[in-house]
């Protein structure tokens, strides 16, 4: 990651951790809280944004106006990680359950292999490993643009998050999304679908 600084916009958990992996890496970075919107972006090469904060805010849409990549801490993972196995979980429901249980099945497996837990829960994404089982909200899916998971599941999808999609159709490309980007780019992915998924109408 020669001649790159991040923007980290957001200083609570997500930040603070994406800050501390920078510094390990000793990659350039600032970090300031999502009130603050920065006279100008010279200099910067990616923003880092996140989860809590939403995509139409208006400093993603000054980045948006200089094409400066937006990125969510699975990107910046990857990133940092780029020949590691990811495998990521989304769903309405159920997902935080079926992450620490996958986690349990590989790490009870794979005793030679160290296998990370992270992702939409309080754990430190940032850890090196061999194999990352991430569970993954819409909000980072939506911002998540060079992560390329090895495995990538979709448990289901459910008419949630009113607060943040007022329309169901854009929570489902929100799920969905990262699937046509696997196929186009990284043809080795391995996608789980609930077969209801495939029968999304837009009567939603």
């Amino acid at each position: 990651m020669t001649n790159t600084k991040i923007l980290i916009v957001g200083n609570g958990i997500t930040g603070l951790n994406a800050a501390k992996a920078l510094d390990d890496k000793k990659i350039q970075y600032d970090i300031i809280n999502h009130h603050t919107i920065p006279h100008d972006l010279i200099n910067i090469t990616h923003i880092l944004l996140s989860p809590g904060i939403p995509m139409n805010c208006e400093l993603v849409h000054k980045a948006n106006q200089q094409l400066i990549p937006i990125i969510s801490d699975l990107d910046l993972l990857y990133l940092i990680y780029p020949n590691k196995i990811y495998i990521g979980i989304t769903g309405s429901v159920g997902k935080t359950t079926t992450t620490y249980l996958l986690h349990h099945i590989l790490s009870t497996n794979l005793v030679d292999k160290n296998i990370h837990i992270g992702g939409n829960m309080s754990e430190n994404l940032f850890k090196e490993a061999d194999i990352y089982v991430t569970e993954v909200s819409s909000f980072q899916l939506e911002r998540t643009n060079f992560m390329l998971f090895t495995d990538f599941a979709i448990l289901n999808i459910c008419d949630t998050h009113k607060e943040r999609y007022t329309d169901y159709n854009l929570y489902y490309i929100s799920k969905i999304w990262l699937i046509l980007k696997l196929m186009l780019y990284h043809n080795n992915s391995t996608v789980f679908l609930h077969k209801d998924i495939l029968s999304f109408t837009t009567e939603h």
